[in-house]
């Protein structure tokens, strides 16, 4: 089953995702931990489309090509000093 690769553009940066399997079905939001990416697990998002779901498998904030974290604002950076 044959994934492509999207974006969102969203306010803190544009966000890439891994998006197949069936249009019209269940949307699944597949999220990956530490130190996976959506391409270490196609092998279950193909099995989760095959049964029928609509799967997105983003990339998370500061795993490459999604935005790494904006520089903490100076009301954040006087709390943390």
């Amino acid at each position: 089953m044959e994934f492509e690769h999207v974006t969102f553009d969203l306010p803190h940066g544009t966000f890439h995702a891994l998006q197949g399997g069936d249009p019209d079905g269940q949307p699944t939001l597949v999220l990956h931990g530490f130190p996976d990416h959506p391409p270490t697990a196609r092998p279950f998002l193909a099995e989760l489309g095959r049964r029928g779901r609509h799967v997105v498998a983003p990339w998370l904030r500061g795993y490459a090509p999604s935005p790494t974290a904006p520089p903490a604002t100076s009301a954040i950076a006087a709390r943390a000093a």
